[in-house]
């Protein structure tokens, strides 16, 4: 069963395919619980996770431990993964692990890359080649971070012309809405 646990307690769609890897690891930072905030938090959400990706974009599962500089590395990628979809990394990029690596098969004519590597390493290779396969094919534009920054929940924009910037609008999208309505009426 494809499950996305952080992402699933906002109440939100999962991206396509490898996409929602990127999304799910977003959203493991919430006002509520870091589901990154220690060991076994971490190898459950992991564990979770690793299987709903295996069975998404139908690759070999990753098999990985989850150690206390695992959880930290986690962390780090998360916060430079986010920095990247908010535009806020100033023309320079996360610095890459040199030891972040990826695999290539060739199998009836195609190239398939594939993430390799051990513990958080893996799934930093995972997440950065779903970032550059969204890239590719034109997914990349529509993950986006709720624009209310007590959220900044990890969404996928389904909208016709890509303008949320809600991860809900009810939720978030109103209570900002009504903040900027009475700051109007209080400075008239």
């Amino acid at each position: 069963m494809i499950s996305w646990p952080a992402t699933h307690r906002h109440a939100l769609t999962a991206a396509p395919s490898g996409l929602a890897l990127v999304q799910e690891l977003l959203n493991t930072s919430a006002a509520r619980n870091d589901l990154l905030d220690d060991i076994p938090g971490a190898l459950e959400w992991a564990e979770t996770v690793l299987d709903s990706y295996a069975q998404t974009t139908h690759r070999d599962r990753l098999e990985v431990t989850v150690g206390a500089a695992d959880v930290e590395a986690l962390r780090a990628l998360r916060t430079d993964i986010f920095s990247v979809i908010n535009g806020s990394t100033e023309g320079q990029g996360p610095d890459v692990p040199k030891s972040v690596t990826l695999g290539f098969s060739i199998a009836d004519g195609n190239v398939d890359l594939h993430p390799r590597g051990d513990g958080w390493r893996a799934i930093a290779a995972a997440v950065y080649l779903e970032c550059f396969i969204a890239q590719q094919d034109g997914t990349w534009r529509r993950l986006k971070t709720c624009a209310n920054p007590r959220c900044a929940a990890a969404f996928y924009d389904q909208s016709r012309n890509n303008s949320g910037v809600w991860h809900d609008v009810k939720v978030c999208g109103n209570a900002a809405n009504l903040r900027k309505s009475r700051e109007r009426r209080r400075l008239a």
